[in-house]
């Protein structure tokens, strides 16, 4: 069966309360969430509630996926830039977590790869595409000290129509998260609710907390349109301790109009079968193709990991450590994908992307 990740009710379009107002003349959809929904939603999520929590359903996006070559004459809306990013405080608090202690390391004895893949093909690859995908090990996040970037990555938990929603997300700067739009909202004008980000969340572990969020943010073309090509989202949390998500946790560096001809690793809590989203996974792979059926033409890599691992983020130059400097930018999210085919495909990351992060990191 084939599924997509990239939500859309077809012509089903009914603008929520919340939306109205919401959109900025560049074309962005955001909701400032009311303090007494903010507050529910800190008291909402039970352990129990997150355990059963399902990964947030799917449909076909609008048109076939419509595989070609990346156009390395491609016109792209400004020039390459980068935002650095940091890690952070560190280490942390064996007090945060639900369960407390530690346990064993699940799955293979493989250790993520520690930079960026040199030589990426420089044509892609016909389909399917490659891929190596593997359980993120213990050591590496969620249950001692953390190295960055493994820190800034968590999953995310939210409420539609009274049902319990997992996808994935970063920390990007500020209070800001970096996720899909489909994770936000649901393409169809209503945003979700009771809308948490538990950073290197592990089997119900919680070494960083719970982060609430009061913004949400994404493109009007998909709040409104279920969009593909712009499904990219942003939720800003509020502060623990008089401190932001990003001072507690670090965050990832953001790298948009950049050529599509190059490698990364992406994360996510994948949680349909093989995986059951109560840990990281990551996914090494170079460009294969984009989609050109979406605009701007969304990029293609090839993967094994499932729904919940949407808004997941795509990392080039990875290389996790204490020394960030060129390392570690978000350069992507998990958005649609045929599942049986193992491929998925990201947004662009253009000077709009860059634009609504700015505005997210800003809150």
């Amino acid at each position: 069966m084939k599924r997509f990740l990239c939500v859309l009710f077809g012509a089903m379009l009914f603008v929520s309360v919340a939306a109205l107002g919401a959109y900025a003349v560049e074309g962005f959809a955001t909701y400032s969430i009311p303090k007494d929904k903010v507050n529910a939603a800190g008291k909402y999520w039970t352990r129990e509630k997150m355990k059963n929590a399902k990964p947030y359903p799917s449909t076909r996006k609008k048109g076939a996926v419509h595989r070609v070559p990346a156009n390395t004459e491609e016109q792209l809306s400004g020039p390459p830039g980068m935002d650095p990013g940091d890690p952070g405080e560190g280490a942390p608090s064996r007090s945060a977590g639900r369960k407390g202690g530690l346990h064993g390391v699940w799955g293979p004895g493989i250790g993520a790869d520690t930079a960026e893949m040199a030589g990426a093909s420089t044509a892609g690859y016909n389909y399917p595409a490659p891929h190596t995908t593997f359980p993120v090990l213990d050591s590496l996040y969620g249950i001692s000290t953390t190295p960055y970037p493994y820190r800034t990555i968590g999953k995310i938990f939210f409420t539609e129509e009274g049902e319990e929603y997992v996808c994935s997300g970063a920390s990007i700067g500020g209070r800001a998260v970096l996720t899909a739009g489909h994770c936000v909202s649901d393409g169809a004008g209503t945003y979700h609710s009771n809308w948490i980000f538990v950073p290197s969340y592990q089997d119900g572990e919680e070494p960083y907390g719970e982060w609430t969020a009061f913004w949400l943010g994404t493109f009007r073309e998909y709040h409104q349109e279920g969009d593909c090509g712009r499904d990219v989202g942003f939720a800003a949390v509020s502060d623990k301790n008089g401190k932001k998500l990003s001072q507690r946790v670090g965050f990832l560096g953001f790298y948009y109009n950049a050529g599509r001809i190059r490698h990364w690793n992406m994360f996510g809590y994948p949680a349909d079968d093989p995986w059951d989203g109560e840990f990281m996974v990551e996914t090494q792979a170079s460009y294969a193709y984009v989609d050109d059926s979406v605009a701007p033409d969304a990029t293609g890599i090839g993967t094994t990991q499932t729904e919940g691992c949407s808004g997941g983020p795509w990392i080039m130059k990875f290389k996790p450590g204490p020394k960030v400097a060129g390392t570690n930018f978000a350069n992507g999210v998990n958005s649609y994908s045929n599942e049986d085919t193992g491929e998925i495909f990201s947004p662009y990351f253009d000077t709009r992307v860059k634009d609504l992060k700015d505005r997210a990191v800003a809150k």
